[in-house]
C-alpha cells in the first residue's frame, strides 16, 4: 500500500514539474526609437511578459528551456523609408522573414512563425537594411514567442 501511495505522490509531481516546466511565454518591445545596426541581435528592452525567464533583454535572445514546438511573432516599424528584412533566426536556420518596401512613411514587418526547437536552442531576431536602420520604439515594435506543445 505505501509503494502504490509512494509512486501515485511522485507521479503527481513529476506531472506537475512537467507542467510548469512547459510554461514559457513572453512579449518584449521597444521601449524608444533606435538605429539598429545591421545583422545583430535586435535587443528589445521592455519586458511586458517573461513567463519562465528565458528571454534575455541584454543579449536578446530567447533560450529554450524545454523541448517543444513554439510559436514566435514579430512587429517591427522602422522610422524611415527602408528597405528592411527582420529576420527570426533560430541559430544560425532563418526560420521567419517580414519585409518592408521603400516608399512608405513607416515602413513595417510583420511574421508569425513555428518551429520545432530543443532545451537549449536559441532564437532572436537579426535585421537587413541599407546601413543602420532607424526602428521605432515606444510599444511600434514588438515581439514574443510561447510554447505550445512540450515534449
Amino acid at each position: 500500500m505505501k509503494s502504490n501511495l509512494r509512486d501515485a505522490l511522485l507521479k503527481n509531481i513529476t506531472r506537475s514539474l512537467a507542467t510548469q516546466a512547459a510554461d514559457v511565454a513572453y512579449e518584449v518591445s521597444l521601449s524608444s526609437d533606435i538605429n539598429q545596426p545591421q545583422a545583430t541581435h535586435l535587443k528589445f528592452d521592455n519586458i511586458l511578459y517573461n513567463q519562465g525567464e528565458a528571454y534575455n533583454k541584454t543579449t536578446g535572445i530567447f533560450t529554450a528551456p524545454v523541448s517543444g514546438t513554439y510559436l514566435f511573432w514579430a512587429y517591427v516599424m522602422s522610422r524611415a523609408k527602408p528597405n528592411m528584412d527582420v529576420r527570426i533566426l533560430k541559430g544560425s536556420t532563418l526560420i521567419g522573414l517580414g519585409h518592408t518596401r521603400l516608399g512608405s512613411v513607416y515602413g513595417v514587418a510583420s511574421i508569425t512563425t513555428a518551429t520545432h526547437l530543443v532545451h537549449g536552442d536559441q532564437v532572436w531576431i537579426s535585421i537587413i537594411g541599407t546601413g543602420g536602420v532607424p526602428l521605432r520604439g515606444d510599444g511600434f515594435s514588438s515581439y514574443g514567442g510561447t510554447i505550445i506543445r512540450s515534449n
